[in-house]
């Protein structure tokens, strides 16, 4: 499938859109007040996030659990011992910098549910439109 969607230009920047509709659908009543239509909704997009988006800046990464990520960092940190590389001193920087974005995300989510409760898929939404508004950018303003 990911083949399939190299070949169309953009693809990724349909799925933020799509992501951002979802979540922002999630924080009205006639979706939230049903938790099986929220689970659904939230595996789903999940479901995309973890099919889709498995590399970044040509590293190869766990995009839903942190876990992997710190067996990366790990098997990275040994490599880099036994044999220092450059190349494996970026991984590991690579690697810092997902685990630290994937927790400052995870307490950033909990502030906002804390004062928002349900409202903060909108937050989540509007990181989501974002990054498809600045991939749109990206695309057609800096070739």
């Amino acid at each position: 499938m990911q083949n399939l969607l190299q070949k169309l230009p953009g693809w990724e920047v349909y799925t933020l859109f799509f992501e951002a509709i979802i979540f922002s659908l999630i924080g009205f009543p006639i979706f939230y007040n049903h938790p099986s239509m929220v689970i659904a909704l939230i595996a789903f997009t999940v479901s995309i996030q973890w099919v889709l988006f498995n590399t970044v800046e040509g590293h190869s990464y766990i995009n839903l659990y942190v876990s992997g990520n710190i067996k990366g960092l790990g098997l990275n940190l040994i490599n880099y011992i036994n044999n220092p590389e450059i190349k494996s001193l970026k991984k590991i920087k690579f690697f810092i910098k997902l685990i630290l974005c994937f927790f400052i995300g995870a307490i950033l989510s909990l502030f906002f549910f804390q004062i928002f409760a349900v409202k903060s898929c909108f937050f989540i939404s509007l990181l989501f439109a974002s990054l498809a508004i600045k991939s749109v950018y990206d695309q057609f303003y800096r070739k």
